[in-house]
């Protein structure tokens, strides 16, 4: 979230300093996880500054797509006969996950209605997206990496679009008549044709955690991969935690109100590495409750989980636990 907010702030930087941009472009940002909502309506340039990006649980294509048509259809003026409408709209789509919702009714809605009618570009970060869903609703789909290891080849697609984008601004400007930009081959894609028809991101496990001291929440990230077992002389499939990361009351919010709920459970033998609580610096971010709260610890002794209030000994168990995952 961190890459793609600085990516909008470098577009932004960019475009005000170009005077075409500064007459045609006007900017709107919706987010989308488990539910969808628009965090600055359309906004003329000049006057639009980069806002606090929110998480959420869930990857809702039908909500997030639905709330942009909605959104289309209240913000984007359409020509008269008696005077001139908006340009074609520029919609950028960003997913770094395969939808948790199994609906597409969304898609007949969108390819009748607004595809045809916008420039659509999506951007595919890691693994575990559906790239034929994206390739059916954009015009244009690029790929790119995990973020963390990839950060240049963020800046290339926020590059691209801040060039797209001037270059459309100019053309319009000049011709009336948008302007087109190469895909950098770095974030070029071929397609393999197959779908992903699952509501659980498999290359990823989230978890939800609560700070102990404060209070407040934070995500636990770990990413697929495999490992050669001793036992079993073959390999194995592990998850590595990546990162562990601070949320704010906004991820409930955002989150699916089914988040966790009939999602598969992953054994903590599965999983490698733990983290510090991103909160408050504790040393275990990973323990868990008997009520299934996971929380923070800064070592074994007496603990009050902060899901149930309950207080217990807490110490290194010998054993391996099933834990509820999230969409993420």
């Amino acid at each position: 979230m961190d890459a793609v907010s600085d990516g909008m702030r470098m577009v932004l930087s960019q475009l005000k300093q170009d005077p075409y941009a500064l007459e045609t472009v006007w900017v709107s940002v919706i987010v989308f996880a488990g539910k969808a909502k628009t965090v600055v309506p359309l906004t003329e340039l000049m006057s639009f500054y980069p806002p606090k990006l929110p998480v959420g649980g869930g990857t809702s294509y039908e909500r997030g797509i639905g709330h942009l048509i909605n959104a289309l259809n209240s913000e984007v003026k359409g020509s008269t006969s008696e005077t001139k409408g908006d340009w074609k709209p520029i919609v950028i789509f960003i997913s770094d996950g395969a939808p948790t919702d199994r609906g597409t009714s969304w898609m007949s809605d969108w390819q009748n209605g607004w595809k045809n009618k916008v420039q659509s570009i999506a951007l595919a970060i890691g693994a575990g997206v559906d790239m034929s869903l994206l390739e059916r609703f954009a015009t244009t789909v690029m790929k790119i990496d995990e973020v963390e290891s990839n950060s240049s080849q963020m800046k290339s697609f926020f590059t691209w679009i801040s060039a797209s984008v001037s270059a459309n601004s100019k053309s319009l400007g000049l011709t009336g008549e948008a302007e087109g930009q190469a895909v950098p081959t770095e974030l070029s894609v071929e397609s393999d044709g197959e779908s992903v028809n699952s509501n659980v991101d498999d290359e990823h496990a989230i978890f939800l955690g609560q700070c102990q001291k404060h209070r407040k929440g934070y995500l636990i990230k770990y990413t697929k991969g495999t490992e050669v077992s001793p036992m079993l002389e073959m390999d194995v499939e592990v998850y590595r935690m990546s990162g562990a990361y601070a949320i704010d009351d906004t991820y409930v919010d955002l989150s699916d109100d089914r988040d966790g709920v009939g999602q598969p459970v992953i054994s903590t033998e599965n999983l490698r590495g733990v983290p510090n609580c991103p909160v408050c610096e504790n040393s275990f971010a990973l323990c868990v409750c008997s009520c299934g709260g996971i929380f923070c610890v800064d070592g074994p002794g007496t603990q009050t989980c902060p899901h149930c209030e309950k207080t217990s000994e807490f110490g290194a168990g010998g054993g391996h636990l099933n834990l509820n995952r999230k969409f993420g």
